[in-house]
Protein backbone atom coordinates (compact mmCIF):
# COMPACT_ATOMS: atom_id res chain seq x y z
CA UNK A 1 0.00 0.00 0.00
CA UNK A 2 1.30 3.43 -0.90
CA UNK A 3 2.48 5.69 1.89
CA UNK A 4 0.07 8.47 0.78
CA UNK A 5 -2.86 6.03 1.00
CA UNK A 6 -1.89 4.98 4.53
CA UNK A 7 -1.64 8.62 5.62
CA UNK A 8 -5.07 9.38 4.14
CA UNK A 9 -6.62 6.42 5.97
CA UNK A 10 -5.04 7.50 9.26
CA UNK A 11 -6.36 11.05 8.83
CA UNK A 12 -9.84 9.68 8.11
CA UNK A 13 -9.76 7.48 11.21
CA UNK A 14 -8.59 10.40 13.36
CA UNK A 15 -11.41 12.56 12.01
CA UNK A 16 -14.00 9.91 12.80
CA UNK A 17 -12.66 9.57 16.34
CA UNK A 18 -12.89 13.32 16.87
CA UNK A 19 -16.50 13.37 15.62
CA UNK A 20 -17.35 10.45 17.90
CA UNK A 21 -15.88 12.25 20.91
CA UNK A 22 -17.86 15.37 20.07
CA UNK A 23 -21.15 13.48 19.74
CA UNK A 24 -20.47 11.56 22.93
CA UNK A 25 -20.05 14.83 24.80
CA UNK A 26 -23.65 15.74 23.95
CA UNK A 27 -24.86 12.73 25.97
CA UNK A 28 -28.03 12.53 23.92
CA UNK A 29 -28.84 16.23 24.24
CA UNK A 30 -29.01 17.07 20.54
CA UNK A 31 -30.39 20.52 21.28
CA UNK A 32 -26.85 21.53 22.14
CA UNK A 33 -26.03 21.42 18.45
CA UNK A 34 -28.00 24.65 18.11
CA UNK A 35 -25.74 26.38 20.62
CA UNK A 36 -22.24 27.82 20.42
CA UNK A 37 -19.31 26.80 22.58
CA UNK A 38 -18.47 29.13 25.44
CA UNK A 39 -15.20 30.19 23.89
CA UNK A 40 -15.81 33.90 24.45
CA UNK A 41 -16.18 34.52 20.73
CA UNK A 42 -19.94 35.04 20.94
CA UNK A 43 -21.26 38.35 22.17
CA UNK A 44 -24.70 38.80 23.65
CA UNK A 45 -26.67 41.96 22.97
CA UNK A 46 -30.08 43.31 23.90
CA UNK A 47 -32.37 45.44 21.77
CA UNK A 48 -35.20 47.27 23.53
CA UNK A 49 -38.03 48.66 21.45
CA UNK A 50 -38.42 52.43 21.80
CA UNK A 51 -42.17 52.16 22.40
CA UNK A 52 -45.21 49.95 22.12
CA UNK A 53 -45.76 48.43 18.68
CA UNK A 54 -48.71 47.00 16.76
CA UNK A 55 -46.79 44.19 15.05
CA UNK A 56 -43.48 42.34 15.20
CA UNK A 57 -41.78 40.41 12.40
CA UNK A 58 -38.41 38.71 12.81
CA UNK A 59 -36.21 36.50 10.62
CA UNK A 60 -33.27 34.44 11.88
CA UNK A 61 -30.77 32.96 9.44
CA UNK A 62 -28.70 30.74 11.73
CA UNK A 63 -30.19 30.69 15.23
CA UNK A 64 -33.46 29.53 16.73
CA UNK A 65 -36.13 31.87 18.06
CA UNK A 66 -37.93 31.72 21.39
CA UNK A 67 -40.93 33.98 22.02
CA UNK A 68 -42.25 34.56 25.52
CA UNK A 69 -43.91 37.19 27.71
CA UNK A 70 -42.33 38.85 30.72
CA UNK A 71 -42.17 41.89 32.96
CA UNK A 72 -41.17 44.35 30.25
CA UNK A 73 -42.91 47.52 29.10
CA UNK A 74 -41.85 47.20 25.45
CA UNK A 75 -40.57 44.23 23.40
CA UNK A 76 -37.01 43.16 24.22
CA UNK A 77 -34.85 41.03 21.89
CA UNK A 78 -31.74 39.24 23.15
CA UNK A 79 -29.38 37.77 20.56
CA UNK A 80 -25.82 36.53 20.00
CA UNK A 81 -23.26 37.03 17.28
CA UNK A 82 -19.65 36.13 16.50
CA UNK A 83 -17.36 38.90 17.76
CA UNK A 84 -15.03 38.34 14.81
CA UNK A 85 -17.67 39.97 12.61
CA UNK A 86 -19.79 43.09 12.80
CA UNK A 87 -23.17 42.87 14.52
CA UNK A 88 -25.32 41.23 11.81
CA UNK A 89 -28.72 42.01 13.33
CA UNK A 90 -30.66 44.84 11.70
CA UNK A 91 -33.69 46.42 13.40
CA UNK A 92 -36.33 48.78 12.10
CA UNK A 93 -39.23 50.55 13.80
CA UNK A 94 -41.58 52.20 11.34
CA UNK A 95 -45.28 52.92 11.56
CA UNK A 96 -45.69 50.95 14.76
CA UNK A 97 -44.07 47.84 13.26
CA UNK A 98 -40.85 46.32 14.56
CA UNK A 99 -38.87 44.17 12.14
CA UNK A 100 -35.50 42.51 12.56
CA UNK A 101 -33.35 40.29 10.39
CA UNK A 102 -29.92 38.73 10.74
CA UNK A 103 -27.72 39.43 7.76
CA UNK A 104 -25.69 36.56 6.39
CA UNK A 105 -22.31 36.04 8.01
CA UNK A 106 -19.19 34.61 6.41
CA UNK A 107 -18.96 30.87 6.96
CA UNK A 108 -16.17 29.75 9.26
CA UNK A 109 -15.36 26.16 10.07
CA UNK A 110 -14.01 25.88 13.59
CA UNK A 111 -12.86 22.92 15.61
CA UNK A 112 -13.34 23.52 19.32
CA UNK A 113 -13.03 20.79 21.91
CA UNK A 114 -14.24 22.77 24.89
CA UNK A 115 -17.55 20.84 24.83
CA UNK A 116 -19.16 23.56 26.96
CA UNK A 117 -22.20 24.93 25.22
CA UNK A 118 -24.39 27.93 25.78
CA UNK A 119 -27.78 28.55 24.27
CA UNK A 120 -27.50 31.18 21.54
CA UNK A 121 -31.20 31.19 20.71
CA UNK A 122 -32.63 34.62 19.93
CA UNK A 123 -35.14 35.40 22.69
CA UNK A 124 -38.07 37.76 22.15
CA UNK A 125 -39.77 38.90 25.36
CA UNK A 126 -43.10 40.64 24.89
CA UNK A 127 -45.10 42.66 27.40
CA UNK A 128 -47.94 40.65 28.89
CA UNK A 129 -50.43 43.11 27.38
CA UNK A 130 -48.93 42.90 23.86
CA UNK A 131 -51.86 42.72 21.47
CA UNK A 132 -50.30 42.98 18.01
CA UNK A 133 -49.55 40.73 15.08
CA UNK A 134 -46.57 38.40 15.45
CA UNK A 135 -44.43 36.63 12.84
CA UNK A 136 -41.22 34.67 13.41
CA UNK A 137 -39.23 32.83 10.74
CA UNK A 138 -36.08 30.71 11.00
CA UNK A 139 -33.92 29.52 8.13
CA UNK A 140 -31.94 27.09 10.25
CA UNK A 141 -33.23 26.64 13.75
CA UNK A 142 -36.35 25.95 15.76
CA UNK A 143 -39.16 28.36 16.66
CA UNK A 144 -40.72 28.18 20.14
CA UNK A 145 -43.59 30.25 21.48
CA UNK A 146 -45.13 30.13 24.94
CA UNK A 147 -47.76 32.13 26.79
CA UNK A 148 -48.44 34.77 24.13
CA UNK A 149 -51.99 36.14 24.03
CA UNK A 150 -53.00 38.59 21.32
CA UNK A 151 -56.07 39.49 19.28
CA UNK A 152 -54.07 39.46 16.04
CA UNK A 153 -52.47 36.69 13.97
CA UNK A 154 -49.52 34.52 14.97
CA UNK A 155 -47.27 33.05 12.25
CA UNK A 156 -44.38 30.66 12.99
CA UNK A 157 -42.15 29.21 10.26
CA UNK A 158 -38.94 27.17 10.12
CA UNK A 159 -37.12 25.94 7.02
CA UNK A 160 -34.92 23.51 8.92
CA UNK A 161 -36.07 22.98 12.48
CA UNK A 162 -39.12 22.34 14.60
CA UNK A 163 -42.03 24.61 15.49
CA UNK A 164 -43.56 24.46 18.97
CA UNK A 165 -46.29 26.63 20.45
CA UNK A 166 -48.18 26.28 23.73
CA UNK A 167 -50.57 28.30 25.85
CA UNK A 168 -51.30 30.85 23.14
CA UNK A 169 -54.31 32.94 22.14
CA UNK A 170 -54.74 34.77 18.83
CA UNK A 171 -56.96 35.41 15.83
CA UNK A 172 -55.51 33.19 13.06
CA UNK A 173 -52.66 30.80 13.87
CA UNK A 174 -50.24 29.60 11.18
CA UNK A 175 -47.39 27.09 11.64
CA UNK A 176 -45.13 25.73 8.91
CA UNK A 177 -42.01 23.55 9.05
CA UNK A 178 -40.22 22.49 5.89
CA UNK A 179 -38.09 19.90 7.64
CA UNK A 180 -39.01 19.36 11.28
CA UNK A 181 -41.85 18.55 13.61
CA UNK A 182 -44.75 20.77 14.67
CA UNK A 183 -46.16 20.56 18.19
CA UNK A 184 -49.13 22.64 19.31
CA UNK A 185 -50.52 22.56 22.85
CA UNK A 186 -53.39 24.62 24.28
CA UNK A 187 -54.03 27.01 21.39
CA UNK A 188 -57.10 29.23 21.43
CA UNK A 189 -57.87 30.90 18.07
CA UNK A 190 -60.86 33.12 17.35
CA UNK A 191 -60.25 32.58 13.62
CA UNK A 192 -58.59 29.64 11.86
CA UNK A 193 -55.64 27.36 12.64
CA UNK A 194 -53.36 26.03 9.91
CA UNK A 195 -50.33 23.75 10.40
CA UNK A 196 -48.28 22.19 7.58
CA UNK A 197 -44.92 20.50 7.23
CA UNK A 198 -43.05 18.56 4.56
CA UNK A 199 -40.98 16.15 6.61
CA UNK A 200 -41.78 15.51 10.25
CA UNK A 201 -44.65 14.84 12.58
CA UNK A 202 -47.57 17.08 13.54
CA UNK A 203 -48.97 16.86 17.05
CA UNK A 204 -51.86 19.05 18.20
CA UNK A 205 -53.54 18.91 21.60
CA UNK A 206 -56.13 21.02 23.39
CA UNK A 207 -57.21 23.25 20.51
CA UNK A 208 -60.17 25.62 20.79
CA UNK A 209 -60.71 27.16 17.35
CA UNK A 210 -63.77 29.13 16.28
CA UNK A 211 -63.09 28.58 12.57
CA UNK A 212 -61.35 25.88 10.54
CA UNK A 213 -58.50 23.60 11.60
CA UNK A 214 -56.32 22.48 8.68
CA UNK A 215 -53.47 20.02 9.21
CA UNK A 216 -51.26 18.90 6.33
CA UNK A 217 -48.26 16.59 6.32
CA UNK A 218 -46.11 15.17 3.53
CA UNK A 219 -44.10 12.60 5.48
CA UNK A 220 -44.63 11.69 9.13
CA UNK A 221 -47.37 11.03 11.65
CA UNK A 222 -50.28 13.40 12.25
CA UNK A 223 -52.11 13.42 15.59
CA UNK A 224 -54.77 15.69 17.08
CA UNK A 225 -56.41 15.28 20.47
CA UNK A 226 -59.08 17.26 22.31
CA UNK A 227 -60.11 19.67 19.57
CA UNK A 228 -63.17 21.92 19.27
CA UNK A 229 -63.67 23.74 15.97
CA UNK A 230 -66.08 24.61 13.18
CA UNK A 231 -64.51 22.03 10.85
CA UNK A 232 -61.31 20.00 10.59
CA UNK A 233 -59.30 18.75 7.61
CA UNK A 234 -56.28 16.47 8.03
CA UNK A 235 -54.28 15.19 5.06
CA UNK A 236 -51.10 13.14 5.01
CA UNK A 237 -49.17 11.92 1.97
CA UNK A 238 -47.03 9.34 3.73
CA UNK A 239 -47.92 8.55 7.32
CA UNK A 240 -50.80 7.79 9.62
CA UNK A 241 -53.55 10.06 10.96
CA UNK A 242 -55.04 9.78 14.43
CA UNK A 243 -57.84 12.00 15.74
CA UNK A 244 -59.30 11.63 19.22
CA UNK A 245 -61.86 13.63 21.20
CA UNK A 246 -62.69 15.94 18.30
CA UNK A 247 -65.91 17.93 18.13
CA UNK A 248 -66.70 19.92 14.99
CA UNK A 249 -69.86 21.87 14.16
CA UNK A 250 -69.66 21.09 10.44
CA UNK A 251 -67.35 18.40 9.04
CA UNK A 252 -64.27 16.32 9.78
CA UNK A 253 -62.28 15.06 6.78
CA UNK A 254 -59.17 12.87 6.83
CA UNK A 255 -57.14 11.58 3.91
CA UNK A 256 -53.86 9.71 3.62
CA UNK A 257 -52.03 8.06 0.75
CA UNK A 258 -50.00 5.61 2.81
CA UNK A 259 -50.67 4.86 6.47
CA UNK A 260 -53.50 4.01 8.83
CA UNK A 261 -56.35 6.29 9.89
CA UNK A 262 -57.85 6.08 13.37
CA UNK A 263 -60.82 8.14 14.53
CA UNK A 264 -61.73 7.93 18.20
CA UNK A 265 -64.63 9.84 19.78
CA UNK A 266 -65.04 12.14 16.79
CA UNK A 267 -68.34 14.00 16.44
CA UNK A 268 -69.42 16.23 13.55
CA UNK A 269 -72.28 16.83 11.17
CA UNK A 270 -70.29 14.98 8.49
CA UNK A 271 -67.31 12.62 8.76
CA UNK A 272 -65.40 11.61 5.64
CA UNK A 273 -62.27 9.47 5.61
CA UNK A 274 -60.31 8.02 2.70
CA UNK A 275 -57.16 5.92 2.56
CA UNK A 276 -55.25 4.73 -0.51
CA UNK A 277 -52.99 2.23 1.23
CA UNK A 278 -53.94 1.31 4.77
CA UNK A 279 -56.90 0.60 6.99
CA UNK A 280 -59.47 2.82 8.70
CA UNK A 281 -60.33 2.28 12.35
CA UNK A 282 -63.22 4.06 14.08
CA UNK A 283 -64.20 4.11 17.73
CA UNK A 284 -67.35 5.80 18.99
CA UNK A 285 -67.75 8.28 16.12
CA UNK A 286 -70.95 10.26 15.62
CA UNK A 287 -72.29 12.07 12.53
CA UNK A 288 -75.37 12.38 10.32
CA UNK A 289 -73.27 11.58 7.27
CA UNK A 290 -70.40 9.07 7.42
CA UNK A 291 -68.28 8.17 4.38
CA UNK A 292 -65.39 5.72 4.81
CA UNK A 293 -63.35 4.54 1.81
CA UNK A 294 -60.16 2.47 1.54
CA UNK A 295 -58.39 1.23 -1.58
CA UNK A 296 -56.27 -1.38 0.14
CA UNK A 297 -57.14 -1.99 3.77
CA UNK A 298 -59.89 -3.01 6.16
CA UNK A 299 -62.48 -0.75 7.78
CA UNK A 300 -63.40 -1.67 11.35
CA UNK A 301 -64.98 -0.08 14.40
CA UNK A 302 -68.17 1.21 15.97
CA UNK A 303 -70.58 4.11 15.52
CA UNK A 304 -72.38 6.04 18.25
CA UNK A 305 -75.97 5.47 17.11
CA UNK A 306 -78.55 2.91 15.97
CA UNK A 307 -78.14 0.93 12.79
CA UNK A 308 -81.79 1.67 11.94
CA UNK A 309 -80.99 5.40 11.88
CA UNK A 310 -78.78 4.99 8.82
CA UNK A 311 -79.30 4.47 5.13
CA UNK A 312 -76.39 2.11 4.45
CA UNK A 313 -74.43 1.41 1.28
CA UNK A 314 -71.31 -0.75 1.60
CA UNK A 315 -69.11 -2.97 -0.56
CA UNK A 316 -65.80 -4.78 -0.63
CA UNK A 317 -64.13 -6.52 -3.57
CA UNK A 318 -62.02 -8.86 -1.48
CA UNK A 319 -62.99 -9.56 2.14
CA UNK A 320 -65.92 -10.05 4.48
CA UNK A 321 -68.65 -7.47 5.13
CA UNK A 322 -71.06 -7.46 8.09
CA UNK A 323 -73.15 -4.50 6.91
CA UNK A 324 -76.49 -5.07 5.25
CA UNK A 325 -77.69 -2.53 2.73
CA UNK A 326 -80.55 -0.40 4.06
CA UNK A 327 -82.46 2.64 2.80
CA UNK A 328 -84.67 3.24 5.84
CA UNK A 329 -82.61 5.66 7.94
CA UNK A 330 -82.54 9.46 7.80
CA UNK A 331 -78.76 9.45 8.19
CA UNK A 332 -76.30 8.06 5.63
CA UNK A 333 -73.45 5.58 5.97
CA UNK A 334 -71.21 4.72 3.00
CA UNK A 335 -68.41 2.21 3.58
CA UNK A 336 -66.31 0.86 0.71
CA UNK A 337 -62.98 -0.91 0.27
CA UNK A 338 -61.43 -2.73 -2.69
CA UNK A 339 -59.19 -5.06 -0.72
CA UNK A 340 -60.06 -5.70 2.90
CA UNK A 341 -62.87 -6.54 5.27
CA UNK A 342 -65.66 -4.36 6.65
CA UNK A 343 -66.81 -4.80 10.23
CA UNK A 344 -68.91 -1.97 11.65
CA UNK A 345 -71.05 -2.17 14.80
CA UNK A 346 -73.45 0.26 16.45
CA UNK A 347 -73.40 0.94 20.19
CA UNK A 348 -77.09 1.79 20.62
Amino acid sequence: MKKSTIIAILILIAGLLLITLGLASLRGNWAKLNGKKTSGRYVGRTYTCSGMITSLSGTESYEGIKIQTGNVSTPVIEYWYDERHEDPMKFSEEGGKLTFEREKENFNFDINFGFNYQDTTTVITLPKDFDGELEAKCTSGSVRLEGVKTKENITLKSSSGSVKAENAECKDFFAKATSGSIKLVNINASGNLDAHNNSGSISAEDLDVSGSVTLGNTSGSLKANNVECADLSAENSSGGIRLSDVEAEDFVETKTTSGSIKLEKVAASSIKSSNSSGGISIDDIKADTIDLRATSGSIHGDIDGKESDYSIVSSTTSGSNNLNGSRSGSKTLDVHTHSGSIRITFNK
